[in-house]
C-alpha cells in the first residue's frame, strides 16, 4: 500500500521533473533553430511531449490530493494525454536517427528509449520497466558538468522514482485488476 504522503510527494516530483525537462528543451529551441529546421522540429516534438506530461502529472496530482487511494489503481498510469506525451517522446528518439545526428557516446541505448516510450504510448505496462532501465543506463552513462546537465540529471532521477512507484505496484495490479505486462 502506498502512503498518502508518498502519493502526493511522488506526483509533485513527477510534475516538477517533467516541467524541468520541458523547460530545458524549451530553452534550447532557439539554438536548435539556428542549427536548421529538422533539429528544431525534432526538439519541438519532445518539448511538446514533456509539456503534455507536465500538464497531466499536475492533473493527476490534483486528483491524488483529493483521493490518495487513486495512486493504487492501475487506471492512474494510462490516460490519453500521457500516452500522447510518451508517443511524442518516442517519435523524438526515432527522428534522431533520421539526420544521423547521433555521434554522442550515449546514443547506443536510445533504441531502449524508443521501445520504452512507444510501449507506454501503446498502454503497455512493460514500458514502465523499460523506461526505468533506460533511465538507469542514462544516469550511469552521463555525468553532470553544468547547471543544465545537473537539472537534466535530477529530472531523470525524479522520473525514475515516479515510474518506480508504478513498477512497485504492478504485481498487485496484475493480480487485482488482471493487468497484462505486454
Amino acid at each position: 500500500m502506498i502512503s498518502p504522503v508518498w502519493a502526493k510527494l511522488i506526483l509533485y516530483v513527477a510534475t516538477i521533473s517533467y516541467g524541468a525537462a520541458f523547460s530545458l528543451y524549451l530553452y534550447t529551441l532557439p539554438t536548435r533553430l539556428n542549427e536548421g529546421l529538422l533539429p528544431f522540429m525534432i526538439d519541438l516534438i519532445i518539448t511538446i511531449g514533456f509539456l503534455l506530461l507536465t500538464i497531466q502529472s499536475y492533473y493527476k496530482l490534483k486528483k491524488i490530493i483529493k483521493d490518495p487511494t487513486l495512486i493504487e489503481k492501475s487506471s492512474i498510469v494510462f490516460d490519453k494525454l500521457s500516452q500522447y506525451g510518451w508517443g511524442l517522446i518516442a517519435l523524438h528518439f526515432i527522428l534522431l536517427y533520421v539526420p544521423n545526428n547521433l555521434h554522442t557516446h550515449t546514443s547506443w541505448y536510445y533504441p531502449l528509449g524508443i521501445l520504452a516510450y512507444y510501449s507506454l504510448f501503446l498502454g503497455k505496462y512493460i514500458g514502465i520497466y523499460l523506461l526505468m532501465l533506460f533511465y538507469i543506463i542514462s544516469l550511469l552513462s552521463n555525468s553532470p558538468y553544468s547547471i543544465g546537465t545537473v537539472i537534466a540529471y535530477l529530472t531523470k532521477i525524479g522520473i525514475f522514482l515516479y515510474m518506480g512507484t508504478y513498477a512497485y505496484q504492478y504485481p498487485t495490479w496484475h493480480i487485482k485488476y488482471q493487468t497484462s505486462l505486454i
